[in-house]
This record gives structure tokens, C-alpha cells and sequence, in this order.
């Protein structure tokens, strides 16, 4: 039978849209539904100092994930206990700004860019515009494997150029 205008897809199409929205719905709940109830479990008395420790814990979080680092290899990096890290990671204290440095130092970032995340400094404080990297890595709306894609990409094309 050949399929006309206004049938269904066939089964094996069907089947790979299903799954394509089922990861993407579980992209959305990584993304934005999780952290909001992960936020919410803290209670209603979270400021947002909260909420900035909470951001920069998952983005140290991250950031490590990407770089394929454990949290004791990065806690020996910059210089901190691995207890501490994990309390960073977790959104329970604010490093101090040498601390800060140093993470940032272990990531291949500008400590200015983290500075600004956790309120050290403003936007208008010297700050240059992040690098093409720098800015894919710090971009919340990717997962760690779709930054290592376009760090890689970005990288081929470069180095052509």
C-alpha cells in the first residue's frame, strides 16, 4: 500500500519521533523543571545570595563533569579539601575570591567571568566579552556533551582559519 497525504506515519518514524520528544521532555526537566524543585525543597526563606550559590555550585559542577575531572582531582587543583568542593558544588558556602581564582584557573577561565557569577564584581568593572569558548562553557542551556561538540567544532574551524 502506498502511503497518501494525511496517513500516519509509518510505525519506525512514529517510533523515532516518540523517542526524539521523549529526550527532549527529559532535556527540559534536566534543564529547567529539576533545579526549580531542587530550589524549592530549600524552603521559602532562600534569598538570592541563595539561589547565586546554588547556580554556581551546578556551573562548578559542570565545568568539572565536562573537563571529565573528579572532585578530588579538582579540589587538589585549586587547593581546597575535597569536602569543601563538595560543598561548593552543593550551593552550602561562598569561596572566597581566591578560591574562585583557582577554580577558575583549573577550568581555563578568566576568574572575572566567576567573579561576576557570584556578585564580586559587575559587568561593568573591566570585564571584556568572554571568548567563543568561554561562553559556550558558560552557556546553562547546553549539557556537557553539546559543549564538548561545539568546543570541538569551533576548535576544527579555527584552526583553519
Amino acid at each position: 500500500m502506498h502511503a497518501r497525504a494525511g496517513n500516519v506515519a509509518p510505525n519506525g518514524l512514529r517510533l523515532a519521533i516518540e523517542r526524539c520528544q521523549i529526550r527532549l521532555d527529559a532535556l527540559v526537566f534536566e534543564a529547567i523543571i529539576e533545579p526549580k524543585q531542587r530550589l524549592r525543597h530549600l524552603g521559602p526563606h532562600m534569598t538570592d545570595t541563595d539561589e547565586q550559590l546554588q547556580a554556581f555550585g551546578e556551573f562548578v559542577r559542570a565545568q568539572r563533569r565536562l573537563a571529565q575531572v573528579s572532585q578530588r582531582n579538582l579540589a587538589r587543583m585549586s587547593g581546597v579539601s575535597d569536602s569543601y568542593l563538595s560543598q561548593i558544588e552543593r550551593g552550602n558556602y561562598r569561596p572566597s575570591p581566591q578560591v574562585v581564582k583557582a577554580l577558575a584557573t583549573a577550568f581555563g577561565l578568566e576568574p572575572k567571568q566567576l567573579y561576576m557569577m557570584l556578585g564580586f564584581m559587575d559587568e561593568g568593572d573591566g570585564g571584556t566579552a568572554p571568548s567563543v569558548e568561554q561562553a559556550i562553557q558558560l552557556d546553562t542551556r547546553l549539557d556537557a556533551e553539546q559543549k564538548e561538540a561545539l568546543i570541538r567544532i569551533y576548535r576544527s574551524f579555527a584552526s583553519k582559519g
